[in-house]
Formats: C-alpha cells, structure tokens, sequence
C-alpha cells in the first residue's frame, strides 16, 4: 500500500517542485510518469487539497492511465479513461500493478535527489575564475555598439555570479544529469548570453520562427547599423523556415562588412550576435579566452 509518507517523500519534499516549477516528467521503458505538486492551484474556488498533489503514470503502447492522488490522510488511486472519466481502483491486481510501478519511481526520484544535493554541496564548494579583461575587450567589438552602461551592467552580472555561483540557479532541475564541474564549465556562457540578450546585443531565433517574427528582430540591428531592409527580404515561399531567412539577412550584412556571430551550440534554436567582418577574427580570439564557442554565420 502506498502511504502519504511515501507520496511526500517523492512529491512534496521533492527540491524539483520547488520555485515556480510544478511538475516535471519521468520516462521508465513503455511507462511516462509525470509528478504534479502545485499549491498555488489553491487558491481557485472550489478545488479539493488533492487536485494540486498527484503522480499520473501512462503506458506508451497500451495508453492505460492511473492517477495516484494524495488526500489528506491516505492516498487513493484512479483509472483515467479515453474520455475522462476516472473510477477509483479496487481492483487487487491492479492495485499490485500500479503499487510496483509506484516504487520503482520512487527509486529514481530518490536518487535524483540524493545526487541534487550532492551536486549543490559541490558548487557551494567550487570556486570559480571569470576573465574580465578579456570580456569587456569582447564587449568592445559586437555590433552594435553595446554603451559603457550596458556593459557595466553585465560585468556587475557576472562578478555577482563569479561571487556566488548558487544565485544563478533557479530551479533544481538544471542540476539533473550534470556534475559540478561541468555546470561551472557552462555556467559564464549562460550567464553572460542572458545578459547580452537583455541588453538587446544578442537575439534568439527558433527555426520554426515565423518571418514576422525574425523581420521584427532585425529591423532593430539594421536600423542601429544603418543598413536598409530590400527586395531580398521581402515574405516569400523561401523564408518558410527561419535559416533561409538568416542566410538572406547575412549575405546582407556581408555587403555591408557585418556578419552574424552563431553563439548555438548545434541546437534548433539560434542565438546569435553580430560583429564587423575585420572584427571577427579577434573575436574568436577573445572567445576562445573566456570559453564560449562562436562561428561565423553559415559555417
């Protein structure tokens, strides 16, 4: 039978339930499971204490759907059907079947967060170096121009971070799957993309962004670069996807001596900056100091 202090141990004293983030799920061969804990649900009228508590466990092939829910004083199990409908689980081999499953989840979640906290531990111990000579030399050279505030602004970011690395970490979910060190490793080129894209000097683009949205991004660089939108860029067929639209915006640029700096790391979301094509060289330079990764757009 599972027990309330059994649902807790895995639901409300779970870490990655924790600051905003109220559920996350778990995959286990045929089996998602997903763990739901949302307090704020509350405040709703009308809702019982046990609809903001519940594990819900799928089978991918035979689509059968259990809800184990936690009331106050027991917890109870449901059989959700196609449409909706839910019966409470009397079933003893059912019961057996969901039991198991259950604890072979709390197997898992009880190593994550034993190894969450493992993790904390060492990045409370890990000290951290940031360059910022050579930061605020790479500052310099993305275009457009980033002012002195800006920049401070970022300088201040990170030296906060280099202080306290913990501050940077929200939710305890960025730690699954990752060690100390390597967290650290990425821990500057996070910091410090977030900080440029704050700042207007990096944007953000989907491969499924629509041309309305990439257009309403670059008209901003453009425009501070003085470089005029033409023909090129006019909504086409062509720009069904969003890489045919970059490489249109940079041959653009490279007639007028800019060029697109790729941040991504080989992901379908791009990130990216802009810099003089004199420039660029140093700016890998720079880069590869204060270990973050850049090409040139198209490479």
């Amino acid at each position: 039978m599972i027990t309330t202090q059994d649902f807790d141990e895995i639901v409300i004293d779970n870490p990655f339930l924790a600051d905003g983030n109220s559920g996350y799920g778990i995959r286990k061969m045929f089996w998602y499971f997903v763990i739901q804990y949302k307090p704020d649900s509350l405040r709703f009228y009308g809702q019982s204490n046990s609809t903001c508590k519940y594990i819900t466990m799928r089978n991918k092939l035979t689509q059968v759907c259990y809800k184990i829910i936690r009331e106050d004083d027991y917890v109870k199990i449901e059989e959700i059907f196609k449409d909706y409908d839910r019966e409470v689980v009397t079933d003893t081999k059912k019961l057996t079947k969901v039991e198991k499953k259950f604890y072979d989840l709390k197997k898992i979640v009880k190593k994550q967060i034993k190894e969450h906290y493992e993790i904390v531990d060492g990045l409370q111990n890990l000290k951290i170096k940031f360059d910022f000579d050579t930061t605020k030399e790479f500052l310099k050279i993305l275009q457009p121009k980033i002012t002195d505030k800006q920049q401070e602004k970022i300088i201040k970011k990170l030296a906060k971070i280099e202080k306290n690395p913990m501050s940077y970490f929200s939710e305890p979910t960025n730690t699954i799957g990752a060690n100390p060190k390597t967290i650290l490793k990425s821990l500057f080129c996070n910091v410090f993309t977030d900080e440029l894209e704050k700042s207007k000097s990096l944007i953000i683009v989907d491969w499924r962004s629509p041309y309305e949205e990439v257009i309403g991004l670059i008209i901003p660089i453009f425009k501070k670069l003085e470089i005029t939108l033409d023909e090129r860029l006019k909504k086409t067929e062509d720009y069904d996807e969003a890489e045919k639209l970059l490489n249109s915006i940079n041959n653009i640029l490279l007639e007028n001596d800019y060029t697109i700096v790729n941040f991504s790391d080989g992901s379908d979301t791009f990130l990216l900056g802009f810099t003089t094509k004199k420039d660029y060289q140093q700016l890998e330079k720079y880069a590869k100091k204060i270990n973050i990764e850049i090409k040139k757009w198209g490479n």
